[in-house]
């Protein structure tokens, strides 16, 4: 796949979120799904920026990047609002 998503729980019960644009060239914007992650759709979360050092919002069933350039990533923190998990046991990639 040219646009991927790796995820994988931190100790807070948030996820870590690795977005990576693969493609050669261009930019695109990519959306991770909070069922991906096993958080429930309905719920607003909080997502940060781990590199910028920032809150980016709260956001409801998923979060859509900005454009990220080729060959480039994004890292993320997504923390639920209400610290109730399905949670995942080890980094893996999401389908796309």
């Amino acid at each position: 796949a040219e646009l991927e998503i790796w995820a994988g729980p931190l100790s807070d019960g948030s996820q870590a979120v690795l977005l990576f644009n693969r493609v050669d060239s261009g930019s695109e914007p990519i959306t991770v799904k909070w069922s991906d992650i096993g958080f429930p759709i309905n719920q607003s979360d909080v997502v940060r920026d781990l590199w910028a050092r920032k809150d980016l919002g709260t956001f409801t069933g998923s979060y859509t990047s900005p454009n990220i350039d080729h060959h480039a990533v994004m890292m993320l923190k997504i923390t639920l609002t209400n610290r109730q998990i399905n949670g995942r046991e080890k980094c893996q990639q999401l389908g796309s």
